[in-house]
């Protein structure tokens, strides 16, 4: 057997490869044997690692990734849980909240084998759920995933505080979320097959109390080639933006909000429901659980003064919906017994920003597109729906004033001649706003639009609309209706 510091030596070099059967990693072992053993091929990273011998290879335990890694899975490798753990592979700053840095993971197959577990609110890694998760991760590169059997409450695959990962090639089937990720930057997610029960790819910069591991803006995205085959009530894609308020005496609390205390990051983890907890005493604490003298538990995430968790320039490209599922879900979940993701005190001019393109997209579901209750930029380019509204967004809680904004630009947009009556475009919402763009639309009828009452709505472009009511239009503002092209000259349309 090769001492460690010739394998370090040949595998830097490129010409050498760490055997994890040299330890004792094989098909027949026990899970903790093997567990062990694979465990000890990586300890301290700057190596590569290949699992050579096609087997199912049973785990009872996490294990770890460090800096420096390659780990290769020859074909016919599965690694099979046996006992209800958290995650199968991880990085290392996982557990340490370090950061890691040049991971690559090659042909790794998952069997969840039914089993789930998560962290509890004491753990330094609630939050993270991922089967493979990565926190704290910069230069990581994922190819040939598979993740069977996926249960209970676990993701597939899981990134936050990221920058540079790529996931290419995957196949994710089971019960919860497939791709899930938190905060980070620079990311490409690419020719992969989901069907879950779930949501397929969350885009999650501010989500549930225990799923969150970081809160932040997600940017600079590329998620494409993908078709979902999902099954259940979710959608997707599910996009979660979020804003927060700062500390102080007497503001009222859910389970979800967020605050910030000087530089501090706290969330409220009362007990699941929409009750309110009025907060009379500060949070200060930096890690893990602290409860007032009310009883009211603020558990700490992180030190950066952050205000909002937004999503700027993420593209979907040649994405195809087999699903009946709903498509994307744009929301804030303003009442959800889970979370609330903008707290009421929270001002209109600070809520977040949403920014998504959505490119090349066939959807055979009967569910709107996109829908939701957040502000949204949103171009839709080549988009071809077999049946059911394109857009379709409206705040959930009409008891406050949610005041959604929508920008919307459509191009080469289907719009078949069918039987339906329903809205392709539909906004309400009292004080809401939509500023849509139709350009270049492949249309064999009229764009048919919704908009409802208080809403300040603005249609341009040179494709044709049902009709102008209930717009609010500028001088200037050209489009067509039933074909025929009508501009706004400060008074009417002429």
């Amino acid at each position: 057997m090769m001492g460690v510091a010739g394998m370090l030596t040949t595998a830097l070099a490129g010409t050498g490869v760490v055997d994890p059967a040299d330890y004792g990693f094989a098909p027949d072992a026990s899970a903790t044997t093997n567990a062990a053993a694979l465990q000890q091929a990586l300890d301290g990273g700057k190596r590569i690692v290949q699992v050579t011998r096609p087997g199912v290879y049973g785990l009872d335990r996490t294990v770890w990734l460090d800096s420096e890694t390659r780990l290769v899975f020859a074909p016919g490798v599965v690694l099979q849980k046996r006992t209800p753990y958290v995650h199968v592979l991880a990085n290392r700053g996982l557990l340490t909240a370090t950061w890691n840095t040049n991971i690559t993971v090659e042909g790794a197959t998952i069997d969840v084998n039914a089993f789930s577990a998560t962290h509890g609110e004491d753990s330094p890694m609630f939050g993270n759920r991922g089967q493979v998760a990565f926190c704290r991760i910069r230069d990581l590169t994922v190819r040939k995933f598979t993740c069977l059997n996926l249960h209970g409450a676990q993701y597939g695959f899981q990134i936050a505080a990221f920058e540079n990962v790529v996931l290419d090639g995957f196949e994710i089937r089971g019960q919860k979320d497939g791709v899930h990720i938190n905060a980070g930057r620079k990311f490409v997610i690419r020719n992969g097959t989901l069907e879950t029960g779930d949501d397929g790819i969350a885009l999650n910069a501010e989500d549930w109390v225990g799923a969150t591991p970081v809160l932040g803006s997600i940017e600079d995205g590329l998620i494409e080639n993908v078709t979902d085959d999902g099954h259940g009530s979710c959608n997707f894609s599910r996009i979660l933006t979020g804003a927060w308020t700062d500390w102080h005496a007497g503001m009222r609390l859910q389970r979800g909000d967020t605050v910030r205390c000087g530089m501090n990051l706290y969330r409220a983890v009362m007990p699941l429901g929409t009750n309110e907890y009025v907060s009379l005493e500060a949070p200060a604490h930096t890690r893990g659980v602290w409860v007032d003298k009310s009883g009211l538990k603020f558990w700490y995430m992180q030190n950066d003064g952050a205000l909002s968790a937004n999503i700027r320039n993420v593209t979907f490209r040649n994405i195809y919906l087999r699903s009946p599922r709903n498509g994307f879900l744009a929301d804030w979940e303003t009442r959800s017994e889970w979370n609330r993701g903008i707290h009421p005190e929270l001002k209109p001019e600070n809520y977040p920003v949403c920014e998504v393109r959505l490119e090349d997209i066939y959807s055979e579901s009967p569910h709107a597109l996109v829908s939701g209750n957040e502000s949204v930029r949103l171009w839709l380019r080549n988009i071809c729906k077999t049946r059911g509204p394109l857009v379709s967004l409206s705040p959930q809680d009409h008891n406050r004033d949610c005041k959604t904004d929508v920008w919307l630009h459509l191009s080469g947009v289907v719009l078949k001649n069918d039987d339906g009556k329903e809205a392709d475009i539909a906004v309400q919402g009292t004080g809401s706003t939509l500023n849509l763009t139709v350009d270049g639309l492949m249309q064999e009828r009229d764009l048919r639009l919704s908009i409802g009452p208080g809403v300040r709505a603005r249609v341009n472009g040179t494709g044709s609309v049902n009709s102008l009511e209930n717009l609010t239009p500028k001088a200037g503002d050209s489009v067509k209706v039933n074909g025929t092209l009508k501009t706004f000259d400060g008074i009417d349309w002429r």
